[in-house]
């Protein structure tokens, strides 16, 4: 894995990270908090999708975070990450991170989903039985007036 292709992973991920704990409300560990959020919500759009995508990107991560370090040419160490990080890692780190921001992502695509299912609940456990009274006061109203 190059330096760049190592950079650039590190960042998308700390990137995502960081809206991730924003999007969760947590102060820490924002894309498991996001990956336990999604495993929840079963009827997500492209939640198959995501989510393995996600998970290993997570534990791709989660072992880079403690590299192994050996000793290099010139007394400089080299790490040893072990990892198979590819470009399409980190295009998907950005990927997501435009998503969440821009609230296309699979969990908030299911939450405004199940917000408008829940208000449209509402309008008719609130308009429906005040139309229904409506309908039955003309009713009555039409048969007074024959």
């Amino acid at each position: 894995m190059s330096n760049k292709l190592q950079r650039s992973f590190r960042e998308g991920y700390e990137d995502l990270e960081k809206i991730c704990r924003r999007k969760c409300g947590v102060s820490e560990q924002g894309v498991l908090a996001y990956i336990e959020r999604l495993n929840t919500s079963r009827p997500a759009p492209d939640r198959d999708e995501v989510l393995p995508k996600l998970a290993r990107v997570y534990d791709l991560y989660q072992r880079a975070g403690a590299p192994v370090e050996i000793p290099g040419e010139q007394g400089e160490t080299k790490r040893l990450y072990g990892l198979s990080v590819t470009r399409e890692d980190v295009r998907f780190l950005k990927r997501l991170g435009r998503a969440i921001v821009h609230r296309s992502d699979p969990l908030s695509v299911y939450l405004r989903r199940t917000k408008r299912q829940r208000r449209w609940k509402r309008f008719l456990r609130i308009a429906l039985p005040a139309f229904s009274l409506l309908v039955i006061a003309a009713v009555v109203l039409l048969i007074l007036l024959r």
